[in-house]
């Protein structure tokens, strides 16, 4: 016989304060009904040609969810034939992949072709097929709803903190080591370039205070993302990290960039010697700020 689960439903992008509310209800239930979350791996909006950056790529998400408490992760792409199937066949799809006691959603969750299903649809189908249905409430960051659209948004104007504050955890990029030019180098500053999956949703260009992760062991480091005018032309948006006291060969590496705070826009500065000049500012001021920092880090 299939073990009772509690089923948190979602896209679950970015895992953030709202969704771990989801499940948190869930986990009240346990172990009577184990925590279960059944989710897409790919975005439904790609489907119809309007594709969204993610906060969190399968494989991070899938690490979130479980840190969460959620004892196993479900996770599909959504296609064309989830898009077709109406609210009842898609209920009907998940009784035949669990046995399922409880359905867990947030407050706007909706399925099934054209979005027809939602929450009171689960209430009413609950009732023919024998789970029970929690709706869970919005979960607040002052007055606005904390959304997964709401921190793409954060993301993109800069608002690090902000976006941290509703995800409940630093947003992290994760990537592995390619080969630069070497300019970093050269002005007395040596980065690690980072190639991150395309789908991934970049904060707005600009100059971090992050902590970067390598092999287990994190360390202090400043992060650049854009297209380093002062000595490219290229204008092609790369991903710098410069990390603290530490000089080692990192290619091929893969590390994991948690952003804790925007120091500054991409300039063009007058030289380059004007650019190491600033260099070593902001270095200074992401390790001082980093001293008091570290043991509010939340990271995974």
């Amino acid at each position: 016989m299939r073990d009772s689960v509690s089923l948190a439903l979602g896209m679950f992008d970015g895992v953030h304060i709202g969704h771990k509310a989801l499940i948190n209800k869930a986990l009240e239930f346990s172990p009577d009904a184990i925590p279960v979350v059944f989710t897409f791996s790919n975005h439904p909006a790609s489907i119809f040609k309007r594709p969204v950056k993610l906060l969190s790529l399968p494989f991070e998400k899938e690490l979130l969810l479980k840190a969460c408490g959620a004892q196993r992760v479900e996770m599909i792409a959504f296609d064309e034939h989830f898009a077709a199937l109406s609210p009842e066949e898609y209920i009907k799809f998940l009784i035949s992949q669990f046995n399922i006691k409880n359905i867990i959603v947030g407050y706007n969750h909706v399925f099934g072709k054209a979005a027809a299903g939602n929450g009171a649809a689960l209430i009413r189908y609950g009732k023919v097929y024998g789970y029970k249905t929690f709706i869970v409430p919005p979960v607040l960051l002052g007055d606005t709803p904390v959304s997964s659209t709401q921190i793409r948004q954060s993301l993109t104007q800069g608002e690090i903190e902000k976006a941290n504050a509703m995800l409940g955890y630093n947003y992290f990029l994760t990537g592995t080591v390619v080969g630069g030019k070497q300019i970093g180098a050269e002005l007395g500053f040596p980065t690690a370039n980072i190639s991150v999956d395309f789908q991934k949703q970049l904060p707005k260009d600009g100059v971090y205070i992050t902590l970067t992760k390598l092999n287990g062991t994190l360390h202090r480091s400043i992060t650049n993302i854009g297209n380093n005018p002062t000595v490219s032309q290229e204008g092609k948006t790369s991903i710098e990290t410069h990390i603290l006291r530490f000089n080692d060969d990192i290619y091929d590496e893969v590390l994991r960039i948690y952003f804790v705070k925007k120091l500054r826009d991409e300039i063009a500065f007058s030289s380059r010697d004007a650019l190491s000049h600033q260099l070593s500012f902001d270095k200074q001021n992401a390790d001082a700020f980093l001293n008091n920092y570290l043991s509010l880090a939340k990271i995974f």
